[in-house]
Protein backbone atom coordinates (compact mmCIF):
# COMPACT_ATOMS: atom_id res chain seq x y z
CA UNK A 1 0.00 0.00 0.00
CA UNK A 2 0.96 3.67 -0.28
CA UNK A 3 1.76 5.85 2.41
CA UNK A 4 3.44 9.04 3.07
CA UNK A 5 6.73 7.77 5.06
CA UNK A 6 9.40 9.58 7.76
CA UNK A 7 12.53 7.93 7.58
CA UNK A 8 15.81 8.80 9.54
CA UNK A 9 17.12 11.00 10.58
CA UNK A 10 13.21 12.36 9.84
CA UNK A 11 12.22 16.08 8.54
CA UNK A 12 10.66 16.76 5.64
CA UNK A 13 13.42 15.87 3.40
CA UNK A 14 13.35 12.81 4.03
CA UNK A 15 9.40 11.90 4.18
CA UNK A 16 8.58 10.43 0.74
CA UNK A 17 5.25 8.55 -0.22
CA UNK A 18 6.65 4.67 -0.35
CA UNK A 19 5.15 1.35 -0.52
CA UNK A 20 5.24 -0.43 2.37
CA UNK A 21 3.20 -3.39 4.09
CA UNK A 22 -0.06 -3.49 5.90
CA UNK A 23 0.90 -4.79 9.05
CA UNK A 24 -1.20 -7.25 10.93
CA UNK A 25 -4.09 -5.81 13.39
CA UNK A 26 -4.30 -6.49 16.93
CA UNK A 27 -7.05 -6.82 19.50
CA UNK A 28 -9.59 -3.88 19.64
CA UNK A 29 -8.41 -2.76 16.03
CA UNK A 30 -10.42 -2.08 13.37
CA UNK A 31 -9.32 -1.62 9.43
CA UNK A 32 -9.97 1.42 7.86
CA UNK A 33 -9.41 1.98 4.19
CA UNK A 34 -8.85 5.58 4.23
CA UNK A 35 -10.31 8.06 2.04
CA UNK A 36 -9.04 11.41 2.83
CA UNK A 37 -6.26 12.64 5.22
CA UNK A 38 -5.99 15.73 7.26
CA UNK A 39 -2.18 17.36 8.21
CA UNK A 40 -1.96 19.26 10.89
CA UNK A 41 0.84 21.22 12.51
CA UNK A 42 1.02 18.18 15.22
CA UNK A 43 2.22 15.90 12.09
CA UNK A 44 4.97 19.01 11.14
CA UNK A 45 6.41 18.65 14.99
CA UNK A 46 6.37 14.90 14.11
CA UNK A 47 7.74 14.87 11.46
CA UNK A 48 10.41 17.19 12.35
CA UNK A 49 11.28 14.88 15.55
CA UNK A 50 9.84 17.89 17.98
CA UNK A 51 6.55 16.43 18.94
CA UNK A 52 7.17 15.28 22.83
CA UNK A 53 6.84 11.02 23.41
CA UNK A 54 6.81 11.22 19.12
CA UNK A 55 7.15 8.11 16.90
CA UNK A 56 10.87 7.70 16.25
CA UNK A 57 11.25 7.23 12.42
CA UNK A 58 10.77 5.35 10.59
CA UNK A 59 6.74 6.40 10.78
CA UNK A 60 3.63 6.72 8.85
CA UNK A 61 2.33 10.67 9.04
CA UNK A 62 -0.82 11.13 10.05
CA UNK A 63 -3.10 11.75 12.66
CA UNK A 64 -6.68 13.20 11.19
CA UNK A 65 -8.45 10.77 8.48
CA UNK A 66 -12.06 9.93 7.85
CA UNK A 67 -12.39 6.14 5.39
CA UNK A 68 -14.79 3.66 5.88
CA UNK A 69 -14.78 -0.16 7.85
CA UNK A 70 -13.39 -2.64 6.31
CA UNK A 71 -12.66 -5.20 8.84
CA UNK A 72 -14.99 -4.61 11.91
CA UNK A 73 -13.87 -5.19 15.78
CA UNK A 74 -15.83 -7.87 16.49
CA UNK A 75 -16.65 -7.41 19.68
CA UNK A 76 -18.07 -3.56 18.99
CA UNK A 77 -19.91 -1.33 16.89
CA UNK A 78 -17.85 -0.95 13.82
CA UNK A 79 -19.20 -2.68 11.17
CA UNK A 80 -17.38 -3.11 7.69
CA UNK A 81 -19.05 -0.30 5.32
CA UNK A 82 -19.65 1.84 8.37
CA UNK A 83 -18.22 6.09 7.68
CA UNK A 84 -15.86 6.90 10.61
CA UNK A 85 -13.42 10.02 11.50
CA UNK A 86 -9.89 8.81 12.64
CA UNK A 87 -8.28 10.11 15.22
CA UNK A 88 -4.62 8.41 15.96
CA UNK A 89 -3.85 9.42 19.47
CA UNK A 90 -0.53 9.73 21.90
CA UNK A 91 -2.24 7.20 23.61
CA UNK A 92 -2.38 4.64 21.12
CA UNK A 93 -0.42 4.60 18.01
CA UNK A 94 1.46 7.34 16.25
CA UNK A 95 3.91 5.42 14.89
CA UNK A 96 0.89 4.27 12.46
CA UNK A 97 -0.47 7.17 10.85
CA UNK A 98 -3.56 7.49 8.71
CA UNK A 99 -1.79 8.98 5.69
CA UNK A 100 -1.89 6.02 3.76
CA UNK A 101 -3.96 3.51 1.78
CA UNK A 102 -5.37 1.64 4.50
CA UNK A 103 -4.88 1.35 8.13
CA UNK A 104 -5.61 -0.40 11.42
CA UNK A 105 -6.83 1.80 14.12
CA UNK A 106 -7.74 1.47 17.67
CA UNK A 107 -11.61 0.91 17.74
CA UNK A 108 -11.58 3.77 20.79
CA UNK A 109 -10.34 6.54 17.92
CA UNK A 110 -13.18 5.91 15.92
CA UNK A 111 -16.41 8.37 15.47
CA UNK A 112 -19.10 7.82 13.17
CA UNK A 113 -19.14 9.97 10.09
CA UNK A 114 -21.62 13.01 10.35
CA UNK A 115 -24.35 12.92 7.71
CA UNK A 116 -23.54 15.69 4.89
CA UNK A 117 -20.06 15.81 5.72
CA UNK A 118 -17.26 15.88 2.78
CA UNK A 119 -14.50 12.85 3.23
CA UNK A 120 -12.20 16.55 3.36
CA UNK A 121 -14.62 17.90 6.28
CA UNK A 122 -14.50 14.76 8.23
CA UNK A 123 -10.86 14.23 7.69
CA UNK A 124 -10.10 17.63 9.02
CA UNK A 125 -12.31 17.70 12.17
CA UNK A 126 -10.82 14.90 14.70
CA UNK A 127 -8.25 16.99 16.58
CA UNK A 128 -9.12 20.50 16.24
CA UNK A 129 -13.16 19.49 17.16
CA UNK A 130 -11.62 16.96 19.92
CA UNK A 131 -9.17 19.85 21.40
CA UNK A 132 -11.51 22.58 21.57
CA UNK A 133 -14.81 20.16 22.93
CA UNK A 134 -11.82 19.24 25.45
CA UNK A 135 -11.34 22.93 26.23
CA UNK A 136 -14.55 24.06 26.02
CA UNK A 137 -16.13 21.44 27.94
CA UNK A 138 -13.17 20.26 30.36
CA UNK A 139 -11.12 22.42 31.32
CA UNK A 140 -13.85 25.71 30.55
CA UNK A 141 -16.49 24.17 32.19
CA UNK A 142 -18.97 26.06 29.51
CA UNK A 143 -22.74 25.63 30.42
CA UNK A 144 -25.47 26.50 27.97
CA UNK A 145 -26.15 30.39 28.37
CA UNK A 146 -22.52 31.53 28.96
CA UNK A 147 -20.95 33.75 26.67
CA UNK A 148 -17.35 32.82 25.62
CA UNK A 149 -14.08 34.59 24.39
CA UNK A 150 -12.36 32.97 22.07
CA UNK A 151 -8.92 34.13 21.22
CA UNK A 152 -6.47 32.86 17.85
CA UNK A 153 -10.44 32.12 16.52
CA UNK A 154 -8.52 32.50 12.82
CA UNK A 155 -7.24 28.87 13.01
CA UNK A 156 -8.10 24.85 13.02
CA UNK A 157 -8.68 25.05 17.06
CA UNK A 158 -10.44 28.32 17.44
CA UNK A 159 -12.60 28.02 14.96
CA UNK A 160 -13.89 24.89 15.78
CA UNK A 161 -14.13 26.41 19.40
CA UNK A 162 -16.22 29.17 18.01
CA UNK A 163 -18.62 26.65 16.21
CA UNK A 164 -18.67 24.56 19.63
CA UNK A 165 -19.84 27.01 21.90
CA UNK A 166 -22.34 28.88 19.00
CA UNK A 167 -24.06 24.98 19.23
Amino acid sequence: MRALVTRSPGGWPNTTFEDVDLRQGQPGQVLVKMHAGGLNPADNFQIDGQYPGGPKPPFIVGRDACGVVVQGDHKGPWQPGDAVLVLQSSTTDLEHGTLCEQQWVSAENLARQPTGWSNAEAAAAPLVFQTAWKAIKGVGGLQPGQIVAVTGASGGVGLAAVQLAEA
